[in-house]
């Protein structure tokens, strides 16, 4: 099953794209549906999710949205060169994030992204602090009743690497890492749409892509790239995609259907120093689907739940992902 979704993912992605972008073109044809947007004097329905995907609205000034996400990573396989799944020793990782947004002037928005770390594998544990993102966004567009887009943001995210990433104890199976060892300067275009459909159900999605352009990183001993004792030297990562597409349906008022797609591609990096140990950063691709479930208490308040897991990959992680959120804006 594998290796046929691993066959057959840059055509199932593609069908994906032109799914959502048929919704979005298209909304009477698809659903017999009504174009939702700001000023239609419609009672917009209450939505917290999806898991991934990262909202195209950017915080009003004066307002603040807190949104909590508990992680359990489960790492049950390792993808590789060839797309094909081979079984490694399972690691768990348990990560604590804290998405934080206000808005700070007319169109713009700051998020500030706190996140911590406790890994354990063969008999070792460890707990860090993780990689810090921090982001300004700006409000492109902001649609009216009949467009094609309801809103469209861009932002810049800057991770800072205060989380660990080498001088690993060899004794503890890498539990220690919790972060890349590189500034990553994320350049993040968010688009989304809102459609009323019949019998006043409501559907929404959204898509985001993410260059990723990272800095070289000294590694010094075992780290999250390879290497070993006497290792020395700097990894020289490339600049990566990330994409993303999300989708919400209303089942009721309260309580919603949503489901993420992930798709990320970083090419080869390279490796200058000395080292026995091979340290080694190769072409990344990875892709994986995290349907999940919402309740949503009022218009400002709720709680997402679902699982992310990898579905194909190329020297990537195999893994399956337990998340769950709660959303709050006052």
């Amino acid at each position: 099953m594998t290796a046929f979704l691993a066959q057959h993912t840059k055509i199932l992605s593609k069908i994906f794209c032109i799914l959502i972008g048929l919704v979005g073109l298209f909304p009477q044809a698809c659903f017999g549906a009504s174009i939702v947007g700001p000023g239609t004097g419609h009672d917009e329905p209450w939505f917290t999710g999806p898991l991934l995907s990262p909202s195209a609205r950017v915080i009003p000034v004066g307002h603040f949205n807190l949104e909590p996400y508990l992680f359990h990573n489960v790492t049950i396989g390792a993808y590789d060169n060839k797309w094909k799944s081979h079984p490694v020793p399972t690691f768990n990782q348990v990560v604590f994030q804290c998405h934080s947004k206000t808005g700070i002037y007319k169109n713009f928005d700051f998020t500030i992204v706190p996140q911590s770390f406790y890994s354990y594998s063969q008999g070792s544990h460890a707990a860090s602090f993780g990689d810090l993102p921090i982001a300004i966004g700006y409000q492109l567009y902001e649609g009216k009743p009949d467009d094609y887009l309801t809103y469209a943001k861009f932002s810049i995210t800057e991770i800072f690497p205060t989380g660990n990433y080498d001088q690993f104890d060899e004794d503890l199976a890498i539990t220690e890492a919790s972060g890349q060892g590189s500034y990553l300067t994320n350049l993040n275009l968010t688009i989304s749409k809102l459609v009323k459909l019949k019998h006043n159900k409501y559907f929404s999605w959204r898509c985001n892509l993410t260059i990723s352009i990272p800095s070289p990183a000294s590694i010094r001993g075992q780290s999250i790239y390879g290497g070993g004792k006497g290792t020395r030297g700097t990894i020289y990562p490339k600049t990566g995609l990330l994409f993303f597409a999300g989708a919400e349906y209303t089942l009721t008022k309260k309580i919603v259907l949503a489901c993420d797609f992930q798709a990320l591609y970083f090419p080869k990096g390279r490796f200058k120093g000395v080292t026995i140990i091979p340290v080694i950063d190769p072409e990344t691709i990875q892709f994986g689907l995290a349907p999940a479930i919402e309740y949503n208490f009022n218009s400002s308040m709720g709680i997402i739940a679902g699982v992310w897991f990898s579905f194909a990959g190329k020297n990537a992680n195999r893994f399956i992902n337990g998340v769950a959120a709660f959303n709050y804006s006052f």
